[in-house]
């Protein structure tokens, strides 16, 4: 029992925040210990219960979760396979959503990668990455005011200075690329470039 739990504690997120969906990768070690308990209950039944009975129930056991293994399988044929089999389970997982459009974006499937970069920030409305998602995929669909609308939305959710104060505010690199994707979207009209510098210079300062 203590082979399957303690190794499971540091990404069960009981304890402190991990900020990464519970995956095959951290169930490892503890389904180690599932294994010594399985193997541990069958000596005992064999022990008490007659044996044919016993080995029995193993073998459907065994041929069930052979099963399953099977069909989990065809889960990791492509990451949009393997996301969507996420999302079956746990819709409120804004990163699920994201990866998934990630996905679909690789393949050139904006419009359909829209959808799911849209479902992200509906999940959870202050995911600046969703964000800059929801702009970049209008921007591939050449819909430049919704794009600037989104990078105006994540830029707007990024920590600001507070006057007389002093503080530490941990921030994403990645989520700094708004300022980079909105000022190379605004500085395609020749009227707004100094708008652009100054986004870029923003930028910097971070």
């Amino acid at each position: 029992l203590s082979f399957m739990a303690l190794p499971y504690l540091p990404a069960s997120n009981l304890f402190f925040f991990v900020c990464f969906v519970v995956a095959e990768r951290v169930l490892y070690m503890p389904s180690m210990g599932f294994c010594l308990l399985i193997a541990y209950g069958f000596h005992l039944l064999c022990e008490k219960c007659p044996k044919k009975l016993v080995w029995s129930v193993m073998v459907v056991f065994l041929l069930s979760h052979s099963l399953k293994t099977w069909n989990r399988n065809w889960d990791w044929e492509s990451e949009y396979s393997i996301f969507m089999s996420g999302l079956k389970v746990n819709k409120r997982n804004a990163k699920l959503w994201n990866n998934v459009g990630h996905a679909l974006e690789s393949d050139n499937k904006f419009e359909e990668a829209l959808s799911y970069f849209q479902a992200a920030v509906q999940v959870q409305s202050d995911d600046i990455g969703g964000w800059i998602n929801v702009g970049r995929t209008y921007n591939h669909l050449k819909q430049y005011k919704e794009a600037e609308n989104a990078y105006l939305i994540a830029k707007s959710l990024l920590p600001r200075a507070k006057p007389g104060e002093s503080y530490q505010a941990r921030i994403a690199p990645n989520h700094l690329n708004v300022f980079l994707n909105l000022a190379n979207l605004i500085s395609k009209n020749v009227t707004r470039l100094e708008e652009a510098d100054s986004l870029y210079r923003q930028g910097k300062c971070f």
